[in-house]
């Protein structure tokens, strides 16, 4: 039953419970139940102390010790599934479970646990990642670690603080393949400005590249911030690559462009080029 309730059956099991349950009493009891102590905890509320985080952390890597020791065959069966806590209970370990790095892992998993990032003179990076307990990795992007690291904490957008300095990051090293797809990426699709803005610094030389400049010209018609839009034109008439198909974008753009000042930058860009407002 705990299983059915949060959804950890297979389809054809799910809607064996669900008929059974339709025509048998105490088991259609049993799932209002659970929904009983779903509403219960949506409608509690917590203050937490300031040192629960500390405290959870230090009591997780105690568990984690305890596992990693030799011990006898769980005995799941003295859990009475009946009860919702106990289900919870089960639930939250298999949770936990699949973020940490067990033994026998090939590769450890990487989840959004990148708290800050910051260069040095020489291009070295200084992590701090919070694992099971904070650790701090130091080195280069051309350490496969760091760079991946950089790449899925560039990606997170729950701290754009920590994005923008990625990206400042990965910025040095747009020559890679991986990491300039990567700024593409993050100027088209990355909800914060400042980290559109940062991507288009490090995709500046790349401005005649033409899987660039065919993101650069999405990015013209549907970014709604209009200093990233100001930006693109600059990198798009700054290019040297004076192609036709860049004409057609800022003809298209000077005409539904609803900033002033980025449709004044938009016509000296046609008059640039020696083209005219007009689409013809």
């Amino acid at each position: 039953m705990p299983f059915y309730y949060y959804g950890e059956l297979p389809p054809e099991q799910e809607e064996e419970v669900e008929a059974h349950c339709a025509g048998c009493a105490p088991c259609h009891k049993e799932v209002e139940e659970y929904r009983k102590f779903a509403l219960a905890l949506d409608e509690a509320e917590l203050e937490p102390s300031l040192g629960l985080l500390s405290e959870c952390r230090d009591l997780l890597a105690q568990r984690v010790g305890e596992w990693e020791r030799p011990a006898p065959k769980p005995k799941w069966w003295r859990i009475d599934f009946r009860f919702p806590v106990a289900a919870l209970a089960l639930l939250l370990i298999g949770w936990f479970a699949a973020k940490l790095n067990l033994p026998g892992q090939s590769q450890p998993l990487i989840t959004s646990l990148v708290r800050s990032v910051e260069p040095d003179a020489s291009g070295r990076l200084t992590i701090a990642v919070d694992d099971v307990q904070r650790r701090v990795i130091n080195g280069g992007l051309n350490d496969a670690n760091v760079r991946r690291l950089v790449l899925i904490a560039a990606r997170d957008e729950s701290n754009p603080g920590v994005q923008v300095e990625c990206v400042d990051a990965l910025k040095r090293m747009a020559h890679s393949t991986e990491i300039r797809t990567a700024l593409m990426d993050a100027v088209q699709h990355d909800p914060s400005p400042s980290v559109r803005l940062k991507a288009l610094e490090g995709l500046k030389q790349f401005a005649t590249d033409g899987n660039v400049r065919n993101a650069l010209s999405t990015v013209l018609l549907n970014d709604s911030n209009p200093n990233v839009r100001m930006e693109v034109i600059d990198l798009l008439v700054g290019g040297g690559a004076r192609d036709g198909s860049m004409v057609g974008v800022l003809q298209n753009q000077v005409h539904r462009e609803d900033n002033s000042y980025v449709r004044i930058r938009l016509q000296k860009a046609l008059q640039q080029m020696n083209a005219s407002e007009g689409v013809f």
